[in-house]
């Protein structure tokens, strides 16, 4: 479901054009509308396993939820996001329509193919329009997302780090650490590479400048795990050239 080595097929860039679409419009309807299909797509794809089609199911009835809600607050207003920035929604509405998109926040966040549609989520609608909601639960959402980057690290999986420092971008609500959220999963979209590392690396020092004065101690956590880590790895792959070194000279 995960596999981004291999190029993507037109299937898989559907969600995708889908989820950038979301990330793009100007309307928050529309965008939720957007990301609704994106998941929908995939929950009908073949390559969908029966685990992570349960999950999209949960994660796509929380934001057909979600949508209803803002549709039925937002009344004849018009939708966008200018003009929804002052009101109706208020902080307790806000509040419980993040706890509704966190559903398919982290569902999206899992697949390659919805990580646009995640940030259209997490960094526009949760970040621009609900502020207070992103407040609240952030405390909760960071924490994970370091434990994630933890669990990456020890398993060598770079496209789980991609995922952490994404979603640890996106939650804290800051306009750099989204960018850098958003740019910590367009390089696990793009896969293995020079560009898709530089992109990584790009998005994760966006992370931790964006973040840094939301959630501290999390931010300062997060700069030495992978700190501590890449140089363990460099110190790993310096081993065997030393070995080979070490022998007996003729």
């Amino acid at each position: 479901m995960n596999d981004t080595t291999r190029p993507p097929r037109p299937r898989d860039l559907a969600p995708v054009i889908l989820g950038v679409a979301a990330l793009l419009s100007p309307h928050v309807i529309l965008a939720l509308g957007l990301a609704f299909a994106a998941g929908g797509i995939r929950l009908v794809a073949k390559d969908v396993s029966r685990l992570e089609r349960v999950a999209l199911a949960v994660g796509l009835a929380g934001l057909g939820i979600a949508t209803w809600l803002t549709a039925t607050i937002v009344g004849p207003l018009p939708a966008t996001y200018s003009a929804l920035g002052d009101g109706p929604i208020g902080d307790p509405a806000a509040r419980m329509l993040v706890l509704f998109l966190s559903a398919p926040i982290t569902v999206y966040l899992w697949d390659w193919r919805l990580n646009p549609a995640a940030a259209a989520l997490l960094g526009r609608v949760g970040a621009e329009l609900l502020p207070a909601g992103i407040t609240l639960w952030q405390g909760i959402a960071m924490p994970l997302a370091l434990i994630l980057a933890f669990v990456a690290m020890r398993r060598r999986r770079p496209d789980l780090l991609a995922v952490a420092v994404g979603a640890f971008g996106l939650w804290s609500g800051s306009l750099l650490g989204r960018i850098g959220g958003g740019g910590a999963l367009a390089a696990r979209m793009l896969g293995q590479g020079d560009l898709a590392r530089l992109v990584g690396i790009a998005g994760f020092l966006a992370v931790i400048a964006g973040s840094w004065r939301i959630q501290f101690v999390y931010t300062v956590l997060l700069a030495l795990l992978v700190l501590v880590s890449t140089i363990f790895d460099s110190f790993r792959s310096l081993r065997p050239t030393s070995a080979a070194t070490s022998g007996p000279q003729e």
